[in-house]
C-alpha cells in the first residue's frame, strides 16, 4: 500500500487541498481512497484544475468531499470525522450538476454528527462573546461538546433512531434533543462565560431549529438512498473489499489549531490536526503494515491566520508588500478578514517533529516505511522567497536537509507544483 499524509503546519489555510489533489493525480493509476481525517463542514480545502480530456477549468473549495475528487479519487470519512448531512447534501449536488463526479463516498459509521442545534447554538454562543474565539459559526464546538459531555450521536445511532422509528417521531426525537440540549447549554454558558441567553430567543433558535430538522431529516433521507454514498462499518473494511492501492489521508485545519496546543488556547478547533488519528488508523488496520508512508507538511510561503486569537507572526504590511490575496477565505461575520504574517521556521518545525515523533512510535511495530516531505506554496506571491522573520530568503538558498523531500508550488494548480 502507499500512504501519503497531507496536513496543515499553520493556522489553516495552508494549500492542503493542492497538495492532496496533487498526490490522488500522481497515484491514480493504483486507485486512490481519499481519507478525510477530522474536523467538519467547516473545512474549506481549494482546488483548481485545467481537465486534461476536456480542458474545463474545475474550481471548488472542497468542504466534506475529499479534495482528490477532481482526480477521481474515492472519498472516505474517518470515524473522527463530523459529518453535517445537510451541508454533505449540499455539496454532492453542486458536484454533480457543475462537474458531473461520479465517485463514491464512504462514510464510517462511527462518525459523530452535526444537528442543526449545534450550529445554531455555535452561532448564538459566538455572536454574544465579547471576544470571538474564531468559530466557523457550522457547529464544531458544539457537535464535540455535545458528543463528550451531553448526548453522543454516531452515524450508526442516528439510523437506528431512523429505523426504530417513523419520521414524525424522528423528528420530535431531534426537537426534543435540541431542547434540552439548548437549556443545558444556556445554563453553563452564563456560568462560563457570563453569557445571558434569554427565553425570547430561545424560543426563536428553538423555531429555527425545527426548520432546520425538517432540512436535515430530508437530506439524511435522500443520502441513505443514494447509490454514490454508503455507510460502512471500518476502513479495513473498505480497503480489502474495494482493492485500493494508494490512501491519502487528508487533515484538516492545521497544527496550530491542534486541541492539544496550548499556545494558543481557547482559540483551537476540537480535534487532532495532526498524524495522532491517522497512526491510529494504521495501526490498527493490518491492511496497511508495510506500507510505504510519505508525511507531507504544508505551508504557504508566508503565514495566514483566519478568525479570532493569538497571532504573534502577524504582518498586516506583507499584504500590499506582496499583493497577497486569497480566492477562498473571504471575510464573515465569525472569522473576520484573513490576517497575513511571516514564517517561524523553527516553531513549524518543531510542531512538524512533534508530530511525526509521535507517529514513528505509535507505527513501529508495522513494519511500515517512512519519509518526510514539506510542501511550500503560493511562492509565486512572494517571487520565489519564503517570509521570514529574519527577512525574504529565497527558497533556492533555503536548506532543508530535515525533510526527504520539498515540494515548491508557482501557481494555484497540481501542474504548478515541482519537486
Amino acid at each position: 500500500m502507499i500512504i501519503k499524509t497531507v496536513t496543515g503546519a499553520g493556522y489553516g489555510d495552508e494549500g492542503k487541498g493542492l497538495m492532496t489533489d496533487y498526490f490522488c493525480d500522481i497515484l491514480h493509476n493504483h486507485k486512490v481512497l481519499n481519507v478525510k481525517v477530522n474536523g467538519g463542514a467547516q473545512a474549506g480545502h481549494t482546488v483548481c484544475r485545467l481537465d486534461k480530456e476536456s480542458g474545463q477549468y474545475k474550481h471548488w473549495v472542497f468542504r466534506q468531499y475529499g479534495s482528490g475528487t477532481f482526480a477521481e479519487a474515492d472519498t472516505y470519512l474517518l470515524d473522527t470525522f463530523m459529518v453535517n448531512f445537510s451541508e454533505l447534501l449540499a455539496e454532492r449536488k453542486m458536484l454533480k450538476e457543475i462537474y458531473n463526479i461520479t465517485t463514491k463516498l464512504y462514510i464510517d459509521k462511527r462518525c459523530r454528527v452535526t444537528l442543526p442545534s449545534d450550529v445554531v447554538m455555535n452561532r448564538c454562543v459566538e455572536e454574544h462573546r465579547t471576544h470571538r474565539h474564531g468559530s466557523c459559526g457550522l457547529g464544531i464546538y458544539e457537535t464535540f461538546h455535545r458528543n463528550n459531555d451531553f448526548e453522543a450521536i454516531t452515524v450508526r445511532d442516528l439510523i437506528k433512531k431512523f429505523i426504530d422509528n417513523n419520521e414524525v417521531k424522528f423528528e420530535n426525537y431531534l426537537y426534543e434533543l435540541a431542547k434540552s440540549y439548548i437549556t443545558y447549554r444556556a445554563c453553563e454558558v452564563y456560568k462560563t462565560d457570563n453569557i445571558n441567553i434569554s427565553n425570547i430567543e430561545m424560543e426563536k433558535m428553538l423555531k429555527q431549529i425545527e426548520a432546520m430538522n425538517k432540512e436535515f431529516i430530508e437530506a439524511f433521507v435522500e443520502i441513505i438512498r443514494s447509490n454514490d454514498i454508503e455507510f460502512v462499518e471500518s476502513l479495513d473494511s473498505i480497503v480489502c473489499k474495494k482493492e485500493y492501492g494508494a490512501l491519502v489521508f487528508e487533515c484538516s485545519q492545521g497544527l496550530e489549531l491542534d486541541q492539544y496546543n496550548e499556545r494558543n488556547f481557547p482559540h483551537l478547533t476540537p480535534s487532532n490536526t495532526g498524524l495522532m488519528d491517522i497512526a491510529h488508523a494504521i495501526e490498527d488496520n493490518k491492511l496497511l503494515n508495510n506500507s510505504d508512508i510519505e508525511n507531507c507538511f504544508v505551508t504557504r510561503s508566508y503565514k495566514t491566520k483566519h478568525g479570532a486569537g493569538f497571532f504573534i507572526e502577524e504582518n498586516s504590511d506583507l499584504q500590499f508588500q506582496f499583493n497577497l490575496y486569497d480566492r477562498t477565505n473571504h471575510r464573515n461575520q465569525y472569522q473576520g478578514t484573513l490576517k497575513y504574517g511571516h514564517l517561524l521556521f523553527g516553531r513549524m518545525k518543531k510542531l512538524i517533529f512533534n508530530q511525526v515523533d509521535y507517529f514513528n512510535y505509535r507505527i513501529k511495530d508495522t513494519g511500515c516505511k517512512t519519509m518526510l516531505s514539506l510542501s511550500i506554496t503560493h511562492l509565486d506571491q512572494t517571487n520565489e522567497c519564503l517570509v521570514l522573520e529574519s527577512g525574504l530568503v529565497n527558497c533556492r538558498d533555503m536548506k532543508f536537509e530535515t525533510f526527504d523531500k520539498v515540494y515548491k508550488s508557482f501557481g494555484e494548480k497540481a501542474s504548478d507544483i515541482i519537486v
